[in-house]
């Protein structure tokens, strides 16, 4: 009786509805004043045609004119439409038959008579089981009943799909919902749901098509019967398995193996007749003993060496473990890393306890502040502290002082032994009176302009003689090389004008005035000695010659003076 209902249901179907999807070829095609729509959907890998991606169209002047277009086994759909402005919404990307990811949203167009608008989509196609693989594609209704297009009240479930191919657990149902239906029950046909999921690892959406068929002689459907999977404390082991049928029709549900469980108990029937209430049938095991990972607990300072031995435990996965802080002399307990208590797991785990070292008072550390040559320049600073802390000597601002350098380390930690640092620091310079060099005449006229040199006190300094054109260095009066002092210094060059170098120097031996008068005086003693008379010439003679001795030698004296004024003049 049920098969014959159905037939005359479906016989009455093909009469009475008429189709709510156009495709190519419709009435308008033969309207010569339309302008001509091309829809085209491909895969943006292989650039094949998608069959079955659905598109609304709203005129834009009369809401009331929709249709509702499916793409072909070539991805193309045609359409005439009488000129205006449309809306061109994408509804969904497949017929279930394969998956692609939801990408196109909607296209705003203006149609004009005789000519052709064409759009060109794109998608990507998701491999592997697909993400609504669970959800059914077809649904009776009755007549005037109540629809609930919602994915719960449909049966919509979807899972997430993985990059490799393979399907995870079902996501959440907050993260599917009805993106469009046009079902009215109140007129029998055919017509459609569409709902959309968000995958969270891909990062894309997919949509699922539902055709919803309404049918006056439309079987009831009956409450789902669920078959639940779980452990001794609740938790799901295995996908649930949901079946669906009409009141008085029969299910069976099965138990499952399910590897590293032991089936327990059943809670419910694993087999009945579907009524109008939901029902559960519960299949509860218990977790097969598994030998977990080691926990290994540790000791450690605080710099990770090893101050206690390891202790190593073991156990079953899910059995439960706990750890204990150790008292170790010589040292404070700090802080623990890790579940000093839990369960094991099939990972190995590593509980480790951490401690302080008890303090040790370390050596002195004394840093000192001196001059180059050693000499204390400020009071020392002595800092003290257990083994391992740290310390750290400043360099102090000393008046009249300028830090050189550190031997030593500034900062650090304090050891068993001591330790001096020690700030080196250089006296800071003070100006020097000029050293003025001066250059001049045997009169002490300026021959040549001066030369000042300026340096701190103790600074060297150098000076070099000049030569000038014309004169010849005579004396220097101070010092040619020494230091800077407090008070001014004075260096003098004295030059005498040149001449011809021999005569100068004959010149200069001969203008003596004692040595002059004494070759004078030799030349005439000589001279007089060729006249003399010999014994026994008369008085007069002897008078005579000392007379002219006389005059010959005030002569030669007159002579010999006015020659030494004419040579002090060109002096």
């Amino acid at each position: 009786m049920r098969k014959i209902t159905n037939l005359l249901a479906a016989f009455l179907c093909l009469f009475v509805i008429s189709p709510i999807f156009i495709y190519a070829n419709n009435t308008f095609a033969e309207q010569q004043s339309t302008g001509l729509l091309v829809i085209n959907v491909q895969d943006g890998s292989n650039y094949k045609g998608i069959e079955g991606a659905y598109f609304q169209i709203t005129s834009q002047s009369d809401a009331s004119y929709i249709k509702i277009v499916k793409t072909d086994d070539t991805g193309r759909v045609e359409i005439n439409l009488v000129p205006g402005n449309y809306n061109i919404k994408q509804l969904g990307t497949t017929t279930n038959s394969e998956n692609y990811t939801f990408t196109s949203i909607g296209y705003s167009r203006k149609i004009e008579a005789g000519k052709t608008v064409t759009l060109t989509g794109y998608e990507r196609k998701i491999e592997g089981d697909y993400i609504f693989g669970d959800s059914p594609a077809t649904v009776h209704v009755s007549t005037n009943s109540d629809f609930d297009p919602s994915p719960l009240g449909q049966g919509i479930k979807a899972s997430t799909l993985n990059l490799d191919g393979t399907t995870s657990a079902l996501i959440p149902s907050s993260q599917i919902y009805s993106y469009y239906n046009n079902v009215d029950t109140s007129v029998p046909g055919e017509y459609m749901c569409i709902y959309m999921a968000t995958q969270s690892i891909l990062g894309v959406r997919t949509t699922h098509y539902l055709k919803v068929i309404v049918d006056p002689l439309a079987p009831i459907f009956a409450g789902d019967v669920t078959a639940k999977y779980i452990d001794t404390d609740g938790n799901i082991i295995s996908d649930d398995v949901v079946q669906t049928g009409n009141i008085g029709e029969s299910y069976n549900t099965e138990k499952k193996s399910i590897p590293g469980y032991t089936f327990k108990e059943l809670q419910g029937s694993t087999s009945g007749i579907f009524t109008d209430k939901t029902q559960t049938v519960t299949y509860v095991y218990t977790k097969d003993p598994t030998l977990g990972g080691d926990i290994t607990v540790r000791y450690v300072d605080i710099d990770g060496n090893k101050i206690s031995d390891n202790i190593i435990k073991t156990g079953n996965i899910g059995d439960g473990y706990s750890t204990e802080q150790e008292s170790i002399p010589g040292y404070t307990f700090k802080e623990v890393k890790g579940n000093t208590s839990g369960t094991f797991t099939d990972k190995t785990q590593t509980i480790t306890y951490v401690y302080t070292k008890d303090p040790i008072l370390g050596g002195e550390v004394t840093g000192r502040y001196v001059d180059i040559d050693g000499n204390k320049i400020s009071d020392d600073v002595v800092q003290t502290g257990n083994i391992g802390e740290s310390y750290s000597i400043e360099q102090e601002s000393i008046p009249g002082y300028t830090f050189k350098e550190a031997k030593g380390n500034t900062s650090g930690t304090f050891t068993d032994k001591t330790q001096t640092i020690t700030y080196v620091y250089t006296k800071d310079p003070i100006l020097g009176g000029e050293v003025t060099v001066r250059y001049v005449d045997t009169d002490g006229n300026k021959i040549l302009d001066d030369v000042v040199e300026t340096g701190n006190i103790g600074d060297g300094y150098s000076i070099e003689q000049k030569n000038i054109k014309g004169y010849k260095l005579k004396e220097v009066r101070g010092k040619m090389n020494g230091q800077f002092k407090s008070d001014a210094q004075t260096v003098i060059f004295v030059y005498v004008k040149e001449n011809n170098n021999i005569v100068k120097a004959l010149q200069e031996q001969n203008d003596r005035p004692d040595q002059k008068r004494k070759n004078q005086g030799e030349d005439i003693l000589n001279s007089s000695k060729n006249y003399l008379p010999g014994t026994g010439e008369n008085k007069n003679k002897d008078i005579l010659s000392v007379v002219l001795g006389c005059i010959l030698l005030g002569g030669v004296v007159t002579i010999s003076l006015n020659h030494l004024k004419r040579y002090k003049k060109r002096l």
